[in-house]
């Protein structure tokens, strides 16, 4: 979907409701770079500990504790109240990359600097300035957003700007096809390179998030509630 894979160097949003797999998702980043590509990954959590982070990384037999005592993946439990302070997380980041020769990023996730930061004009300045940072590191970044549950196909990543300042957004949803919710994937935004504009199954197994084929002969899938295609139908109906 993503045309070979993100460029390096670049900042991607990763948005979705609570539950779609944007944590996961991003887990399953950090590993793949530090077990696939010889890429060391940090994990920079605000919502859990790192004891959580292994747990759930070990239900899909990613071994992050065991890639920690080999100095391949980091994970540091903070706050955004930390992160925002320029020169202590500098100084901390600065140390962490150049220490493990940092390719990866994850911040998950960057939707609670809303809480301290009321005023969108300087919660876009802070976020701006974080990205910039690790782009200048020329350092790979993924950033978790949570969106409320859309509704009606209505799509608004943020109500700050952030889908202007990323490089590109996934968006991970919810839709409902015969009363049965399922996960769905999309790429909204690749700069830089074309990509697929189809929506998705997304399924997680126990080996992680795998893209199954695109969801075909429905209509209103951003919409969150999918019917079969009406055209599909009459086809079917004068080709008996």
């Amino acid at each position: 979907m993503l045309n070979g894979g993100l460029i390096r160097g670049t900042v991607t949003l990763v948005a979705g409701s609570p539950g779609t797999g944007k944590t996961t998702l991003g887990l399953q980043f950090i590993y793949n770079g530090a077990t696939k590509y010889n890429e060391n990954g940090l994990i920079v959590t605000f919502e859990e500990l790192p004891d959580q982070i292994y747990r759930d990384a070990s239900e899909f037999g990613w071994d992050l504790r065991g890639l920690e005592e080999k100095n391949r993946v980091k994970v540091m439990a903070t706050s955004p109240f930390v992160l925002q302070q320029m020169r202590i997380y500098k100084n901390r980041l600065d140390e962490v990359i150049k220490e493990m020769e940092v390719k990866r990023v994850l911040i998950d996730s960057i939707t609670l600097f809303k809480s301290l930061i009321n005023e969108p004009i300087n919660l876009r300045k802070e976020i701006y300035s974080l990205i910039n940072y690790f782009k200048a590191k020329g350092i790979t970044a993924l950033f978790t957003h949570e969106l409320p549950e859309l509704r009606g196909g209505e799509l608004s990543i943020s109500n700050f700007g952030l889908g202007f300042l990323v490089d590109s957004i996934i968006l991970l949803r919810y839709v409902e096809i015969g009363s049965e919710l399922k996960k769905s994937i999309t790429i909204i935004k690749l700069r830089g390179s074309n990509h697929d504009k189809s929506i998705r199954e997304l399924q997680v197994t126990s080996k992680g998030m795998e893209v199954e084929l695109p969801f075909k002969d429905y209509e209103n899938i951003m919409g969150g509630s999918a019917f079969k295609s009406v055209r599909k139908e009459v086809d079917k109906f004068f080709n008996k």
